[in-house]
């Protein structure tokens, strides 16, 4: 797994950096860590999309409330996050490299879509 394959997110100053930890956190071997560190970038940048595109600011933030927002604006990332979501409930407890290479990849895939739709993140 290597930084360079994100080039979507690496677009990004701010996203670039929260990246980087993610990688720092690797070379530590913590899959746990890298994986709650992956959940919280796939949780900002919707979050980011969701105020910024359709000016919908959400109190509770989790991955089923952005679910159900993008139900209503945008099918492609609803159909996304409920993927997502289906592999959090299955690897949650003990994440593999794997799940959080994986994890990385989608996230890089949504924001190739946010761009897309005129939005930095």
């Amino acid at each position: 797994m290597k930084i360079q394959e994100y080039k979507n997110l690496l677009t990004s100053d701010n996203l670039r950096d929260k990246l980087e930890k993610i990688f720092k956190t690797i070379e530590k071997e913590d899959t746990y860590k890298i994986y709650v560190k992956c959940q919280a970038l796939l949780e900002y940048i919707n979050i980011q999309f969701l105020s910024k595109k359709y000016n919908i600011f959400l109190n509770n933030s989790d991955i089923v409330n952005i679910i159900k927002e993008y139900q209503k604006v945008d099918k492609y990332l609803f159909d996304k996050m409920v993927n997502i979501n289906a592999i959090y409930n299955i690897f949650a407890d003990n994440p593999s490299i794997e799940d959080a290479e994986y994890l990385l990849y989608q996230i890089d895939d949504i924001y190739s879509h946010m761009r897309e739709n005129c939005v930095e993140v």
